[in-house]
Parts: structure tokens; C-alpha cells; sequence
């Protein structure tokens, strides 16, 4: 079902869960549409979010979805502390915009392969509650690439929210790449240092949008559970570890990242 949600209570925490965009056209479409809308608090609070991932929100369940949200955030023994909205792609535009309409409750938005949707001066959402993860991936020729739909969305004055998470091959742990950053990390970002302009396209990173995958197409699900699997708790931000592809400095744990030019394509790696 398109625009689907699910509220649930699990270990003292509320989670509501969006789901992302289905194959139906209609539902696709309505990410396209780059009109904005005015959402706000239950204390008059605004922001100007994209249209079409709030018709994602504004369905015929909206209020039944909040009254569940708000009934188990009662049940908490403190409610500004226990609520977790969370989404891939569409979804997490979803859950992010939900965290204005419930900032009250002060939401953690947890969020994968989130397109932005938010506009700028948004100051009713809370950008240190926020987390969203963006998958990368390796070409054959061409070295790392990221998932694309992390980067689109709006008309110009859409932004990101948050603390910004790198998944990539290193299971050991994630790059960290800033609160509130803009940076962007895009599929032809494959750049032999930064006086060099932009290579040809990695077609790899539309793959790196995948929800599930496995070893050989490794999506959202796959990078995390592989995480849990072989980082240790804590699981480390600090970058990638040395040999590991990159783009950029801040990826990699040595802010070091370098590479040759061979055949058209640059293959960059972390020392």
C-alpha cells in the first residue's frame, strides 16, 4: 500500500516506521512534484517542507497515525524521550517532516537513502535527533559511488537536517560526515583531488539506493546488518579504514584519500 506506516512499542520506545515509494506511477510521481507546503506544530511553529513528500503524509490516515504516535508516546514514562521516526527514500522524508508536526514530542528521525525535504530556517526540528544513513557502493572501474536520491529533492531551497552517516564495504565502521552538512557526495563525484572536474558517470550508485541486496548488490539492510555483524559496540564514525574506495578525505579515518587515473576512471582509496 503506498504512503503505509506502522506505529509500534518496543523495549520503553515508540517507533513509527514509513514506508518508502512503491512501483505504482502515482506514487512515484508525487516525489516530482517541487511545490512546497506549510507545515506546523501544535504550537502555530511553521517550516516549508516539499509538497510531494508530504502528500506522502497528508493521506486519509494522517490523523489516526498521529493519535497512535501521540497514545504511545503517553504510555512513556517521559514522552519527549521515547519517540523514534524512521524511513527509507520516501519514508524518510516522511518521518521528517512528522518530526514538525510532533516536535512537541522532540522525535529521533532516523532516516536511509532520505532525499531532502525540508527548507531552509526550519528551527522546529531538532537537527541533533537526527541521523541519516547514505549507502555507497563500488564500481568496477570507477570506485566508489553513493546512493543518488540522498541528494535530490526540492526546488533549490530544500535542505538536510542532522548528522550525515557513510555506509560503504568497511563493515568495521561508518564515515561521519558532519551536522547539518550539504555536501554532496554524487555518483560522478569521482575526482582524482579537488582541482580536478568531475569524472564520467558511476552507474553503480543507482544501485546503492537498494533497500535490502546482498554481497554482490549490498543495500541499506545488508551494509547494516554486516555492521552489527563485524564492527564493535560502539560502532566507530571516524571513516573507513586504510584501502578502503573513497572520494573524499573526510571519509576515510586518515583524511587521506588518493588515487591514480587509469583508463578515464579514478580508483581513490583511503591510506
Amino acid at each position: 500500500e503506498p504512503d503505509a506506516s506502522v506505529v509500534t512499542k518496543w523495549e520503553g520506545m515508540c517507533y513509527a516506521i514509513f514506508r518508502g515509494s512503491t512501483e505504482k506511477p502515482r506514487d512515484w510521481t508525487q516525489n516530482f512534484n517541487i511545490k512546497n507546503e506549510r507545515v506546523c506544530n501544535n504550537q502555530g511553529e511553521c517550516c516549508r517542507v516539499e509538497e510531494g513528500f508530504y502528500t506522502g503524509l497528508g493521506n486519509s490516515y494522517q490523523e489516526e497515525l498521529e493519535k497512535a504516535i501521540l497514545d504511545c508516546a503517553a504510555t512513556c514514562e517521559n514522552p519527549t524521550e521515547c519517540v523514534v521516526l524512521g524511513g527509507y527514500s520516501q519514508g524518510g522524508a516522511v518521518a521528517g517532516i512528522t518530526s514538525i508536526k510532533l516536535s512537541h514530542l522532540n522525535p529521533y528521525v532516523i532516516a536511509f537513502g532520505m532525499p531532502r525535504a525540508l527548507h531552509r530556517r526550519c528551527d522546529v526540528v531538532n537537527p541533533d535527533r537526527w541521523y541519516r544513513f547514505i549507502n555507497s557502493r563500488n564500481g568496477r572501474t570507477a570506485g566508489i559511488s553513493y546512493d543518488p536520491v540522498a541528494f535530490v529533492g526540492g526546488n533549490g531551497d530544500a535542505v538536510h537536517y542532522g548528522h550525515g552517516f557513510i555506509l560503504s564495504d568497511d563493515s568495521s565502521g561508518v564515515s561521519y560526515f558532519g551536522r547539518n552538512s550539504q555536501q554532496k557526495f554524487k555518483p560522478s563525484d569521482v575526482r582524482l583531488n579537488e582541482n580536478i572536474g568531475l569524472m564520467p558517470l558511476n552507474f553503480a550508485g543507482f544501485r546503492g539506493h537498494l533497500l535490502g541486496g546482498d554481497q554482490e548488490d549490498p543495500g541499506y539492510v545488508f551494509r547494516l546488518t554486516e555492521l552489527l555483524k563485524g564492527a564493535k559496540y560502539p560502532i566507530r564514525d571516524n571513516g573507513y579504514a586504510k584501502g578502503f574506495y573513497c572520494s573524499h578525505g573526510i571519509e576515510c579515518q586518515s583524511r587521506r584519500c588518493t588515487g591514480e587515473k587509469l583508463l578515464n576512471r579514478v580508483q581513490r582509496r583511503c591510506e
